[in-house]
């Protein structure tokens, strides 16, 4: 009997091994799916291919079972953006990116007769590559970003950062629903994943196709311990992101400076982007500026290292899929307090963190501020948090996501077998 790994042709176009975030979480994926299939990568060369050649010359073994195609960008980024609300140029460099990626596809295709295909990353549910095309059971997703920032939340936005979020929101309903690309996909697909329960919904609601949630991040389980806090000293929370319009700091300034006593907290604030004027701007208006760190952008052990010294995460963007930066402070026992919306409310609940109501932002900061003064009140409940945030946490471990996708693997060629005998681990 013949018997061989079944072939797999994934997408991924960001990948890349000891690197954070979607590169990252592409090489935790499949260096575990390398186990069990004979893994083909499409991979963006300009900014990969180094980084894995380097690794696998290190680590031969991977290469037997884990295996590069590099397909280039036609304009290759020479310097970091602004990335404004609505990315069209970075969105039209990917669509050409994953044309030639499937060129390339057909003729990888032509020399190994992959058994199924799968889209693994996508920035963007509006590009779900084209290897549905080839005539083999297709996998997509994690896909996300077919929900919208509630209406209401916007209210408290600058005029400009207002409309473009609407148009966003416009475009988004739009294009998911009629999109022939998008459409196509959906059909084609032997499976889903949703980033989110947002998502799962969206794809039920418009196509009646059930997806599977599958986040996007998962966790690090090493060094992860319980929190305490005695409400002796400050409450240390943090932020961390891009200061961006959508990533909504000011709502914690704002939530800080309505609790009873703003002076027992100290705001540690990570990262850089064009809000960050005005947000400094508005926290010495409110009088908390004595009370706020602001540490521009770290690197991921640095941003680690305070985020572990906190007592909490604030989280207050209006709109994200499963950022790294939850599932991290979970992985580290730090609480969450989060919008109940888009992918942290999937991960976060009331019993390792606070989930906020999405309304009107006033309404947000007063249950933002509500929360704070109980903690101050409470000091134990961080402790009682932090203990259900390490056991959330062990839910969403790469080696968990990685038996997921291999059980859907198994379910798609078992109902599309190849000629040939394949062992499936």
């Amino acid at each position: 009997m013949n018997c061989s790994p079944a072939k797999i042709l994934v997408e991924a176009y960001e990948c890349a091994p000891a690197a954070e975030h979607a590169p990252g979480a592409t090489w935790q994926i499949l260096s575990r799916l390398a186990a069990w299939f004979d893994i083909w990568v499409l991979v963006e060369q300009t900014q990969y291919q180094q980084k894995i050649e380097q690794y696998m010359k290190l680590y031969p073994e991977q290469a037997e079972s884990l295996h590069f195609a590099y397909v280039p960008l036609r304009r290759p980024n020479e310097s970091k953006r602004k990335r404004p609300a609505l990315p069209i140029r970075e969105i039209c460099d990917y669509w050409q990116w994953q044309e030639d990626a499937y060129r390339c596809a057909m003729q990888l295709n032509s020399q190994q007769q992959f058994d199924l295909t799968h889209h693994l990353r996508s920035n963007t549910f509006r590009a779900p590559g084209l290897l549905w095309k080839l005539n083999r059971p297709f996998v997509w997703g994690p896909m996300g970003g077919s929900y919208c920032v509630p209406t209401a939340a916007l209210t408290g936005l600058p005029l400009r950062h207002k409309a473009e979020y609407m148009v966003k929101n416009a475009i988004n309903a739009f294009q998911f629903r009629f999109s022939p690309t998008v459409r196509q996909a959906v059909h084609r697909s032997a499976a889903i994943f949703a980033q989110t329960s947002a998502d799962q919904y969206n794809l039920l609601r418009t196509y009646n196709k059930n997806a599977i949630l599958l986040h996007e991040q998962a966790a690090d389980l090493s060094h992860g311990t319980p929190h305490r806090f005695n409400g002796q000293r400050f409450l240390n929370i943090a932020w961390i992101g891009r200061c961006i319009a959508g990533k909504a700091m000011e709502l914690l300034l704002r939530a800080a400076a309505q609790t009873r006593n703003p002076k027992m907290l100290n705001l540690h604030l990570i990262g850089d982007g064009p809000e960050l004027p005005r947000w400094k701007a508005l926290a010495q208006k409110l009088g908390i500026a004595p009370h706020c760190s602001w540490y521009g952008w770290l690197d991921q052990s640095r941003t680690n290292d305070i985020l572990n010294s906190c007592d909490l995460l604030a989280f207050t963007s209006l709109l994200e899929g499963t950022p790294a930066t939850v599932i991290k402070s979970l992985s580290l026992g730090v609480p969450v307090m989060c919008l109940n919306h888009c992918g942290p409310a999937d991960v976060v609940t009331n019993t390792c963190g606070s989930l906020i109501p999405v309304g009107r932002p006033q309404d947000m900061e007063s249950h933002m501020a509500i929360q704070l003064d109980e903690i101050l009140v409470c000091p134990e409940r961080i402790e009682q948090w932090s203990r259900n945030a390490l056991r959330q946490a062990e839910k969403y471990t790469w080696e968990a996501a990685a038996e997921q996708i291999r059980q859907v693997y198994l379910d798609c060629l078992e109902m599309a077998p190849s000629a040939e005998t394949i062992c499936v681990g």
